[in-house]
């Protein structure tokens, strides 16, 4: 393998951000000072130069020195503006890339809005500021392939007599309402109704600052040594309004354009220099042997180093590579890889994949490679290892490495569905994600049940998920989904039920395993759900219910009131009854609330009276001594009965409550009613 194989990764990714038959230009504004002193910012000019030493950085932006032109404060006027847009209009080919950044005021007036120059007079901007109209007609003239167009301006001008303004951002929409041409992006720092944080510790504004260091690599989230403009916006959104959040503040930067979320715009140098070594890496571990890459496959792992992984295997082996340069490699994984990456490497087979020595085809749409023989199982006991690791970063790792494998991994099955009950959710969604990507088989049962039967509520939801998710493949965990149909958790027992309707109708016979027939298992969870009600006057025979006698559990034979839309229970006609006027219950039950109310303060007043009445009859008839005894006595016997008969009433309905409250509970559970 000849040396400059090793050297020329620099190269292609330089490449990548400036094709050879392209050139990049660049004009960068930053007004701090004005000549107007009451629009002076902080921040703009410093935002201005850290962008332009950016965009001229050899390693990094790539901007030769001559095709760039700074203008700071007083060499930012109208006319300065005007005459740098008009030598990129007259520089800039068709093929070349255009980046403008602005960092200063911006005013409406009269239905535009306004750049406003150093030299500009809030008071006659249309005259000495550049409107959008002009700013418009200037871009659309630029002939670039690619503009980007970087905004952090505001329209504090128009409330000049701020003493200590911040920078107001306007929308893309307003300052180009008319620009929308294809290869044109536009970013700009929030949606114009909000306030640009400003980093004080940093010295920039935190739009500009999260910009620069998004360019300069820490927007590189595949660590390509590329940061492409996909990458910068999601970055750039993320840090933005986290920053903002942590003062107190709400700003939402804006993209808005027509361009490939792929498209180069930055080098990182760390994943540069990284690659180079790992190159290097590669490189010496070509050579004869079994402990040693052959120059095909040595080549193929330097080709997925230039580019990003376009499939599952190309990620995986990335993955490995990383390992050389700390001396981890593992040259069998490696052969396995390559061989199970095959000509299906890269999105577009380069010559230098093909040379691949054990090329290998792979079913469509599945995310791992075929086969399921011996030459994965050093890959697959590997990952094995991290499911048993104590750190729960390392085993989501080997969970997310055994998925990306697909059905080779199928030994792996067992493992990862007893870690369905781990105590970690992260373990648990990559273990399921895992098990759907190489297929669930009957070896996942186990430790599907040990899951379901688990106390942690969120674990049965995520398993049930799962089996939802895996539908017909996982019908053999049905008896234990239908166990959860009398979980006294609401959410848990539809849950259950959903997958259990995902699922196929295949039931374990009796004697298979010893495990129960469908109807055992309907039966023990009619038990359960029918034992919460103790009312004598409500409470069903359980031989009464009809259970489906099919082993098979189709769309005719499922347990009545799970499924159907207008389900027919089997149970007696009282009860039946009941069921089917469960909105008048309810209903009535708030009735009876609000009687029982009543009857409360009614029982309250009475116990007033029997104590106030016989004294005030005692004060008037006191000079009338039979009269008084037979008055008080009249007066307390009334009290007597009518106190007594408010009691009964209030412990008749509290009885009507508590029956339709426990069939209230009984409906819930049989999905009639919420």
């Amino acid at each position: 393998m000849s040396e400059n194989k090793t050297r020329d990764i620099a190269a292609y990714l330089r490449e990548r951000v400036v094709p050879a038959a392209g050139s990049r230009h660049g004009l960068v504004i930053g007004i701090e000072q004005y000549r107007d002193a009451r629009l002076n910012l902080r921040c703009a000019a410093a935002d201005a130069r850290a962008i332009y030493d950016l965009m001229t950085d050899p390693e990094c932006g790539m901007f030769p020195k001559d095709n760039v032109r700074l203008l700071l404060d007083g060499e930012a006027t109208r006319d300065g503006i005007w005459r740098s847009l008009s030598a990129l209009r007259r520089n800039a080919g068709e093929h070349d890339t255009v980046w403008i950044y602005y960092a200063g005021h911006a005013a409406p007036e009269d239905a535009q809005v306004y750049w406003v120059p150093q030299d500009a007079d809030v008071d006659d901007l249309y005259g000495t500021g550049l409107g959008s109209d002009q700013l418009t007609n200037a871009l659309n003239d630029i002939r670039a392939e690619k503009l980007l167009v970087l905004l952090d301006c505001c329209h504090a001008a128009a409330t000049a007599a701020q003493r200590n303004p911040t920078r107001a951002t306007l929308t893309a929409d307003e300052v180009f309402a008319c620009y929308r041409g294809k290869g044109r992006l536009t970013l700009t720092s929030s949606d114009g109704k909000e306030k640009s944080v400003e980093l004080s510790d940093a010295g920039h504004g935190a739009f500009t600052y999260f910009l620069e260091k998004g360019l300069r690599g820490e927007a590189d989230t595949d660590k390509d040594g590329v940061v492409t403009a996909d990458e910068l916006w999601r970055y750039l959104r993320s840090k933005v309004v986290a920053a903002s959040q942590k003062v107190g503040n709400v700003q939402t930067p804006v993209l808005i354009g027509e361009m490939r979320h792929d498209l180069a715009l930055s080098l990182n140098p760390l994943a540069v220099g990284e690659k180079r070594r790992l190159m290097e890496k590669v490189a010496s571990l070509a050579g004869l042997g079994a402990d040693r890459l052959s120059t095909g496959e040595a080549e193929v792992c330097l080709e997925i180093l230039k580019r990003p992984p376009a499939t599952p295997q190309a990620k995986t082996l990335m993955q490995e590579l990383h390992k050389c340069i700390d001396g981890q490699a593992n040259v069998a994984l490696l052969k396995v890889l390559i061989a199970s990456a095959g000509t299906d490497l890269f999105k577009t087979q380069s010559p230098v994949a093909r040379a691949a020595s054990v090329p290998a085809t792979q079913n469509e749409g599945h995310p791992g490679p075929q086969g399921t023989g011996a030459e994965y199982e050093p890959l697959v006991r590997a990952y094995l290892e991290k499911l048993n690791a104590s750190d729960a970063d390392i085993r989501v790792e080997g969970a997310r490495s055994l998925a990306l494998l697909g059905a080779p991994a199928a030994s792996a099955l067992a493992s990862l569905a007893s870690l369905l009950n781990d105590t970690d959710m992260k373990v648990r969604k990559a273990c399921g994600s895992a098990i759907k990507s190489i297929g669930f088989a009957g070896v996942c049962l186990e430790g599907v049940k040990k899951a379901l039967e688990s106390d942690d509520r969120t674990v049965k939801l995520d398993t049930l998920e799962l089996l939802r998710q895996c539908g017909t493949a996982a019908s053999g965990a049905m008896p234990d989904i239908l166990k959860l149909f009398s979980d006294p958790d609401r959410y848990v027992r539809n849950a259950a039920e959903t997958a259990y309707s995902s699922t196929s109708g295949k039931v374990v016979q009796v004697g298979d395993g010893g495990q129960p027939t469908l109807t055992d298992t309907l039966k023990t969870a009619a038990e359960k759900t029918y034992s919460l009600l103790r009312g004598k006057k409500i409470h069903p025979d359980i031989s009464q219910i009809h259970l489906p006698q099919s082993t098979r559990c189709d769309s005719e034979t499922v347990y009545p009131g799970i499924h159907s839309e207008k389900p027919q229970h089997p149970i007696n006609s009282e009860l039946l009854k009941k069921m089917e006027q469960s909105k008048k219950l309810k209903q009535r039950l708030d009735k009876l609330e609000n009687t029982k109310n009543k009857l409360k303060n009614y029982l309250i007043v009475e116990i007033i009276l029997m104590i106030i009445l016989p004294f005030f009859a005692f004060i008037l008839f006191e000079d009338m001594e039979t009269y008084q005894e037979w008055t008080i006595g009249i007066l307390g016997i009334i009290s007597l009965l009518f106190f007594l008969t408010l009691l009964y009433s209030l412990c008749v309905l509290a009885y009507e409550d508590r029956i339709n409250r426990r069939i209230l509970a009984l409906l819930k559970i049989l999905h009639y009613t919420d």
